[in-house]
């Protein structure tokens, strides 16, 4: 559903990002895919490496699917990164109106 940025060009393993943030269970997600045209490249930048950022479309096959604001980088600037994405079902998140409050359930 969406990758790690870092705001340096020397990075670290991330790995280490990853005790900070929560998975999905894959019941709760649906496969999307990405938009036709990158967000940002850094096509004609002095970066050593090439970089572009894709965004989710959330047209998909399964119609329970959330649009989403996910972003992924890839290490390339003409294509998008080289897997399947994961986009949110609306029926794994629980919409409220104003003023309505959620119980927190007991884990």
């Amino acid at each position: 559903m969406g990758n790690f940025f870092y705001d340096a060009n020397d990075v670290s393993d991330p790995d280490d990002l990853y005790y900070e943030h929560m998975c999905l269970r894959s019941d709760l997600v649906a496969d999307c895919s990405f938009n036709d045209l990158s967000v940002w490249t850094d096509e004609g930048g002095t970066a050593l490496k090439d970089c572009s950022v894709w965004n989710l479309n959330h047209t998909s096959a399964d119609t329970d699917v959330l649009f989403t604001d996910f972003l992924y980088a890839n290490n390339d600037h003409d294509n998008p990164p080289n897997l399947v994405p994961k986009c949110i079902k609306e029926s794994a998140v629980l919409m409220l109106r104003g003023g309505e409050k959620c119980q927190a359930p007991n884990i």
